[in-house]
């Protein structure tokens, strides 16, 4: 059975796709979801989106998209090995057309991967209403 939270992730990987316009650069990982993690490990994290360095422009095809997303996620286990080393947080999906990942981190976390040389930017994920929409419910 899938968590609330995990479905609300994999909502706001499906909208951030829709908004960048390329479903061949943007599909995630195969078999990426958010991993459930002990009780221990559950405490205070919560989804963040983080930007690593990236050079050239977003793949337009789906050979280029699966060479970028192997890139991808060659940096992103790298800078979280160096991180938080081998027992570190484990990644969600990855969004090949942002050059971005998504992660489950406490805000201390989320910090010292901020400080890595090939993190861009690690944002908070957060669930956006249009406009005129009443309260989740």
């Amino acid at each position: 059975m899938q968590s609330h939270r995990s479905s609300r992730s994999g909502l706001t990987a499906l909208i951030a796709c829709a908004l960048m316009g390329s479903v061949v650069a943007c599909s995630p990982t195969a078999g990426s979801s958010v991993i459930e993690a002990s009780d221990s490990e559950r405490v205070d994290r919560s989804n963040y989106i983080v930007t690593l360095m990236r050079t050239g422009a977003a793949p337009q095809t789906a050979e280029a998209a699966a060479e970028a997303r192997r890139e991808l996620e060659a940096e992103r286990d790298e800078a979280l090995q160096a991180v938080f080393g081998a027992q570190g947080p484990r990644p969600g999906a990855s969004f090949v057309s942002a050059y971005a990942f998504e992660i489950r981190l406490t805000a201390e976390e989320a910090a010292r991967l901020a400080r890595h040389s090939a993190v861009v930017h690690v944002q908070a994920d957060q669930l956006h209403r249009p406009m005129g929409a009443g309260p989740a419910g």
